[in-house]
């Protein structure tokens, strides 16, 4: 129960922050918080962290925009600091039929999508730069 508490605390922390990046509109300046727990991370809480992300991105951002980057923060963040190495995927592409930009964010665990689709590396394929900040940028066509 302890776990759970220290879970959605931080979840709401990094929901703050994610907030903070947004209006910033500051893609480009994503830090992930340091690894600060020894608790063991057992397979039931990786669960509990994608709902208490799920739930504060469906209470915490109204119609932003966005949703996925929230999501993809909390998450990124709460598994950060419990010692998980991850990277936070930003992927852009142009659609020609509309001309306009689509994006999605997304969350990999030793270069596997986790929680999402696995065909986004098919829809992002070409990787532009990774920061030292553990965020990967990608496009798409």
């Amino acid at each position: 129960m302890k776990k759970k508490i220290i879970i959605f605390f931080y979840s709401v922390i990094a929901l703050i922050f994610a907030w903070s990046i947004k209006i910033r509109n500051d893609m480009s300046n994503i830090h992930l918080p340091k690894s600060r727990f020894s608790f063991p991370f057992l397979y039931n809480d990786y669960s509990f962290v994608i709902k208490t992300a799920d739930l504060l991105v469906k209470t915490g951002t109204g119609n932003s925009g966005r949703k996925c980057f929230f999501r993809s923060y909390i998450i990124a963040s709460i598994l950060q600091r419990f010692g998980i190495d991850v990277d936070i995927n930003v992927g852009l592409s142009t659609l020609p039929a509309d001309k306009k930009n689509h994006g999605h964010c997304w969350v990999s665990i030793q270069d596997k999508v986790f929680s999402e689709s696995d065909k986004l590396p098919k829809l992002y394929p070409y990787k532009l730069y990774s920061t030292p900040t553990k965020v990967i940028y990608w496009y798409g066509m």
